[in-house]
């Protein structure tokens, strides 16, 4: 299905001081790690991936019109051949990143639950939750104790 992005270890010469910095570093870390688009995969395809990868984290509801317009294609048949090269849909794609980078920075105490959200392209934490419970099995509280425990 998707290629597991192994977690990064939290430490480093200078750590992060302050949540936006923690932020920030996973982010751009995160997105580092993905890899770019292959070169056998339609043309279009690769278009919206790579536009899916630019926004990862920046807005909630990624509508797949929107990113199809966006990179000038005129095809539905971009959701079919998008599905059969990375296995998701584009929607299922953008939750399944957000989803890792959350689980990412659940592993920092000094980020709340609703910084989490915030910083994976949710506009509310209770949206947040919800989907995070529905994709990991458990709430991000329980999934943050656990990975303490």
């Amino acid at each position: 299905m998707f290629p597991e992005i192994s977690p990064r270890e939290v430490t480093c010469r200078r750590p992060p001081r302050n949540p936006q910095q923690i932020i920030e570093a996973e982010r751009a870390a995160y997105l580092d790690e993905l890899p770019e688009p292959e070169p056998d995969w339609p043309p279009d395809v690769r278009a919206v991936y790579r536009t899916l990868r630019d926004r990862l984290f920046d807005w909630e509801g990624v509508e797949a019109q929107d990113v199809i317009e966006d990179c000038g294609i005129g095809s539905h048949d971009v959701y079919s051949r998008f599905r059969y090269v990375k296995g998701h849909g584009i929607k299922g794609f953008v939750v399944y990143h957000r989803m890792q980078l959350a689980k990412r920075l659940l592993r920092y105490d000094s980020l709340s639950v609703s910084e989490v959200a915030f910083a994976v392209g949710y506009s509310s934490p209770s949206g947040f939750s919800k989907t995070f419970k529905r994709h990991e099995g458990q709430s991000p509280t329980a999934f943050r104790e656990q990975e303490e425990g």
